[in-house]
């Protein structure tokens, strides 16, 4: 039973996390348009992930926001809204990770045949991340619209296969790219080997955060709950603690860029703060061009008019 300190202790942490996620995605998003000349195509997908995390954010604050607030709605409706937005945040976010793998693994194990892929064949891929989420969302809603009880059991078990299906190729491919980084290919310049090894690192490192984050979270929906027993709070109580490491991910990845990163990070401060110095500088400018405006005006005496020679006797 969710009473109301409960409820107002997470809704602080939950606004907290918001805000993060949404200022530090935007400017992610912001910093990776910036280095698209030195990613190239890959920030596409990078872009296309941090989009992700800002859904998982604003997905589960609106539900969990719904929740507090006590809507007037039926608590089955609300829990099908709640598995309907976490489910597509999630599918979204894990095949964006898929993506990514499967990019960084091309680009490694395959690198000519890499250089040659088409925006157009990102553009698809892209697309075929945020329709395979609408697909899986909507199997996983089926019961809740046919009102069929046998369909439960196929739907819960199809998120749970796809899921693992994604996380085993993940593994697999981020494996296979560690084999392949330590060796030398005399074909592609060092500079790029290392960038390319660097970048696969600090993509691996986010998946690694991600996996921790949501299995706990996504063990407690895949297992069916009584939302009637609950009360008022149609969100069990266990399943917060779940959704705060789900919100925190999308908050920390900004980070692990940032410290993994370090076009990231100089990008970020020369555009960042580097605009923040500018207005402080522009407006310490245009304090002193008004000052200096309110003095008298003095005239030095080379400029003075001459006046009558006086001649002494």
């Amino acid at each position: 039973m969710c009473n109301t300190a409960e409820l107002l202790t997470w809704n602080v942490v939950f606004a907290v996390e918001f805000l993060v996620i949404i200022a530090g995605n935007i400017i992610t998003i912001i910093v990776f348009w910036k280095l698209r000349f030195v990613l190239k195509r890959t920030y596409y997908l990078l872009i296309n992930l941090t989009i992700a995390d800002l859904t998982v954010g604003l997905g589960v604050v609106k539900i969990v926001t719904s929740n507090m607030l006590k809507l007037e709605t039926t608590e089955d409706t609300r829990w099908a809204k709640f598995i309907a937005m976490d489910v597509f945040s999630g599918t979204a976010s894990l095949t964006s990770l898929l993506l990514v793998a499967v990019e960084r693994f091309y680009a490694i194990v395959f690198p000519f045949r890499h250089r040659i892929l088409t925006k157009r064949i990102y553009m698809k891929c892209i697309a075929g991340v945020w329709m395979t989420s609408v697909l899986i969302t909507a199997i996983t809603l089926m019961p809740d619209f046919f009102f069929n009880s046998g369909l439960a059991g196929i739907s819960r078990w199809t998120l749970a296969s796809f899921t693992i299906f994604c996380l085993i190729v993940i593994c697999c491919l981020y494996t296979t790219i560690w084999v392949f980084a330590r060796k030398e290919n005399p074909g592609i310049p060092r500079d790029k080997r290392e960038q390319n090894k660097r970048l696969a690192k600090t993509l691996f490192i986010i998946t690694v955060l991600t996996l921790i984050a949501w299995i706990p979270l996504a063990v407690a929906i895949v297992f069916p709950h009584d939302v009637t027993r609950h009360g008022d709070c149609v969100i069990p109580s266990a399943l917060f603690a779940g959704l705060f490491l789900q919100l925190a991910n999308s908050a920390l990845n900004p980070a692990v860029y940032c410290y993994r990163m370090p076009e990231f990070t100089k990008t970020l401060k020369q555009d960042v703060l580097r605009c923040r110095s500018g207005n402080t500088k522009a407006n310490a400018q245009s304090v002193i061009g008004r000052s200096s405006t309110d003095l008298p005006e003095f005239h030095s005496v080379a400029n003075l008019p001459e006046g009558p020679v006086i001649k002494l006797s």
